[in-house]
């Protein structure tokens, strides 16, 4: 369904409940009013929204033995410049806030260096991870998969240096919502899933 989005008069009164990262795709709650917007934030503040994932990552996470299921909590904190420019966000176990991520491998690749891949120079290994969310910090999911080693493909921010050869796979970071679901305001079930994006099922299939 199409909204009309809100004026610069009626700023608070309804707007997105959430944000995707930068070329993300999939899922975003869109509140009609302020009160639904607020019922989204309270919500989501007592970690009763539920969000999923899928990321293909680069690398055999979990290698051939496994595990192939995990729960990253490691704290996180925003990172800033000298100039109080926000960049993204670091590991910080001492300053950093509550960040917990749940995940599971759906499938390994392997892809090798030939054809208009032998630039690569190496074969190379990616997993299709599952993810959900527990807490909603900003870029829990890339710094997570970062911290285990295993980074999304094509994510100039925390995996720059692999990107010219990411870009062979998919031009855009392979990070896709897939499901939100939350108790809404007259206390029915409230879900809104979203197929992976068209893009990103052509990648798949390059790496078949």
């Amino acid at each position: 369904k199409r909204f009309d989005l809100p004026t610069a008069k009626e700023r608070g009164h309804r707007g997105l409940c959430h944000r995707l990262d930068n070329f993300a795709s999939g899922v975003q709650v869109f509140g009609t009013s302020g009160e639904a917007v607020r019922h989204f934030a309270a919500e989501s503040a007592a970690h009763r929204v539920l969000k999923e994932y899928v990321v293909l990552v680069d690398g055999r996470l979990g290698g051939e033995e496994g595990p192939h299921e995990g729960v990253v909590e490691v704290p996180m904190r925003r990172w800033q410049d000298f100039m109080r420019r926000e960049f993204g966000s670091i590991v910080c176990g001492r300053e950093g806030s509550l960040a917990v991520t749940k995940y599971r491998v759906l499938r390994h690749f392997r892809v090798r260096s030939e054809g208009t891949l032998k630039y690569w120079g190496r074969d190379r290994w990616f997993s299709l991870v599952h993810i959900r969310t527990l807490t909603g910090r900003a870029d829990q999911i890339r710094v997570h998969m970062a911290f285990l080693g295993h980074p999304l493909v094509s994510d100039m921010k925390y995996h720059a240096k692999a990107s010219e050869d990411d870009f062979a796979i998919v031009p855009r970071i392979f990070l896709h919502c897939l499901r939100i679901e939350l108790e809404d305001m007259d206390s029915t079930k409230f879900t809104a899933v979203a197929d992976i994006a068209p893009d990103l099922q052509a990648a798949l299939r390059r790496l078949i």
